[in-house]
C-alpha cells in the first residue's frame, strides 16, 4: 500500500493580530474621546489652574483677612479656584491704585472708611463698586485712670476738654474720624482744631502716638488724657491685657465708624468680583463674624460679636469731609 501523506496546516496568526489592532484602536478612540472630558471634570472640581488675586487691606485688618482667606481656601467651593494673597496697603495708597488701575495682579481693595470714596477721581469712582463690608468699629475715647469717666455730651465737648489730646490724623485714622465726627455735629472744625493745637503747643510736650497712649492708660500715675481710638484697638488691648485698668467712652451725641468697604473696579475681570463677593459673604456669615470678634471688630453690619465692645451705638455720625481734607485742617491748625 502506498504510504499515506498527511499535510498539517499551521494555525493562522492573522486573527489575533487583527483583534489586537482593533482593541488598540478602540483604546485610542476612547482616550481621544474621554481625555478632554476628564480634564474638564478635573478643572471643575480641583481647579488645577488657579488664578492669583490680591487683597489689599489696611494694617489693622490684615491679620483678620489673612485668617479669613485661609478659611475660605479650605472650603470645597469656588474659592479653591483662586490663590488669594493678603497684603497690607494703607488706604491712601489703595485709593491711588484704584485711580491708576495699573495693578498687574487683579486686586480687591479694602478701605478703612467709605469716606475714602470721595478721594477717588471721577472716572475711577464711576468704575468702582462697593461690594460689602469687611468689619466695623466705632471711634471712641480712650481714657487713663486719672481722668473723669463721665462720657462727654459731644465730640465738641471732648475736644474742648483740657484732658483731650489729638494724635496727628496723618498717622491715626481714629483722630481723622474724630475730626469728621466734630464736623458732622456742625461745628467749626478750623476754630476747634486751632484751640486744640494751641493747647497742645502750650504744654510743650510732643503728643505720643496712639499705641503709647493706649499703653499709658492702665498706669495709676499715667497722664490724664482723653484721646480718639478705634473700639477694635481698645477691645484687642483689653483681650491681651485683661489686668489693665483702662476705659473707653462714647460721646452721647454719637460717633463715626470705620466700616471697611470691600471695593472692586467694575471694569475688572469677573473672577475678581467673584472673590470680593465671596469674601463679603464669608465675613457676614457666622464663621466670619466670629473671626472678626476674635480680632476685636464688630460684624460688618455693626452688630456686637465681642463682649468687650462698648455697646450699641445711639447714633452714627456721617462724615461730610474727605480724609485728606481732615488731615489738611489739622496741619493748618498746627502751623
Amino acid at each position: 500500500m502506498p504510504g499515506r501523506h498527511t499535510t498539517m496546516q499551521r494555525p493562522s496568526r492573522a486573527g489575533p493580530i487583527l483583534a489586537a489592532v482593533a482593541a488598540f484602536a478602540v483604546i485610542v478612540a476612547l482616550g481621544v474621546y474621554l481625555a478632554p472630558r476628564l480634564t474638564e471634570e478635573s478643572d471643575a472640581s480641583g481647579c488645577e489652574d488657579t488664578k492669583e488675586i490680591a487683597i489689599a487691606a489696611p494694617p489693622d485688618l490684615t491679620p483678620a483677612m489673612a485668617t479669613a482667606t485661609e478659611a475660605m481656601a479650605e472650603d470645597d467651593g469656588d474659592s479653591a479656584c483662586f490663590e488669594l494673597s493678603v497684603s497690607t496697603v494703607f488706604p491712601d495708597s489703595s485709593v491711588s491704585q484704584i485711580n491708576a488701575n495699573t495693578n498687574s495682579t487683579p486686586t480687591v481693595w479694602i478701605l478703612d472708611t467709605k469716606a475714602r470714596m470721595a478721594d477717588l477721581e471721577p472716572e475711577a469712582r464711576e468704575h468702582t463698586r462697593v461690594v460689602g463690608s469687611a468689619g466695623n468699629t466705632p471711634i471712641v475715647l480712650g481714657i487713663g485712670q486719672r481722668t473723669s469717666h463721665a462720657p462727654p455730651a459731644s465730640w465738641e465737648a471732648a475736644f474742648e476738654s483740657s484732658e483731650f489730646v489729638l494724635p496727628s490724623p496723618s498717622s491715626s485714622v481714629a483722630s481723622a474720624m474724630a475730626i469728621a465726627a466734630l464736623g458732622a455735629e456742625g461745628d467749626d472744625i478750623d476754630a476747634v482744631l486751632a484751640d486744640v493745637a494751641d493747647r497742645q503747643a502750650a504744654a510743650g510736650l510732643p503728643i505720643p502716638d496712639t499705641s503709647t497712649l493706649l499703653r499709658s492708660t492702665h498706669r495709676t500715675f499715667g497722664p490724664a488724657y482723653w484721646f480718639p481710638v478705634t473700639e477694635q484697638q481698645y477691645v484687642a488691648l483689653r483681650m491681651r491685657r485683661a489686668s489693665w485698668q483702662m476705659t473707653a467712652l462714647l460721646p452721647e451725641s454719637g460717633t463715626t465708624v470705620l466700616n471697611y468697604p470691600i471695593v472692586v473696579r467694575t471694569d475688572a475681570d469677573t473672577d475678581t468680583a467673584k472673590v470680593a463677593d465671596q469674601l463679603s459673604s464669608f465675613l457676614s456669615a457666622i464663621d466670619g463674624t466670629s473671626l472678626l470678634g476674635e480680632k476685636g471688630f464688630r460684624a460688618p453690619g455693626g452688630e456686637i460679636v465681642n463682649g468687650a465692645a462698648l455697646g450699641p451705638l445711639s447714633k452714627v455720625l456721617q462724615p461730610t469731609t474727605s480724609v485728606p481734607e481732615l488731615v489738611s485742617a489739622w496741619d493748618l491748625a498746627e502751623d
